[in-house]
């Protein structure tokens, strides 16, 4: 597969995951197992094999954020392909922009190329092909102040950046 190729089909798969996790309506059903449009061959988009996250992963070059959270929940899962996409939901005491700024200083101290950023929504990528996708929004609880979508896709052993991503 192309390099081209490669970089649309996974900034479309991550676009299409973004919006569902982005979608207020989507939000509530989103931690909990009740995705069964899987299918033994691996779902839409070769993506069947969700797992719940009991407690928030280590993401390889992006540090689990430093304010005051508390993980909410999150998913993992993986195609044939060797992608691994985690999508997590983080609640912080912090305000929206706070954390997104935070998460724009993180992608540059770590060398991640910024793909957009649009209000409290950032997309990055890096060399290797692995793909982060933050949307932060604002929440009406007592305790926290936002909550934090990540949508993080792991790049296939291997893969590297062609010139266009460098």
């Amino acid at each position: 597969m192309n390099m081209s190729l490669l970089r649309q089909s996974q900034l479309g798969l991550a676009l299409c995951l973004l919006s569902l996790t982005a979608s207020p309506a989507l939000s509530q059903t989103w931690g909990s197992n009740n995705n069964n449009r899987s299918t033994q061959n691996g779902g839409e988009n070769g993506f069947g094999n969700a797992q719940q996250l009991k407690e928030q992963p280590e993401l390889p070059q992006l540090p689990t954020y430093s304010g005051k959270c508390k993980f909410a929940h999150g998913l993992v899962q993986s195609n044939a392909e060797g992608w691994t996409i985690y999508k997590l939901s983080i609640l912080t005491q912090e305000k929206p922009d706070e954390v997104r700024n935070w998460y724009q200083n993180t992608f540059n101290m770590y060398q991640w190329k910024t793909l957009g950023t649009v209000g409290t929504t950032l997309s990055a990528e890096q060399k290797n092909g692995n793909s982060c996708y933050i949307i932060v929004n604002p929440v009406r609880e007592p305790v926290y102040k936002s909550e934090i979508r990540i949508s993080y896709m792991v790049a296939p052993e291997g893969l590297t950046r062609g010139p266009e991503g460098q």
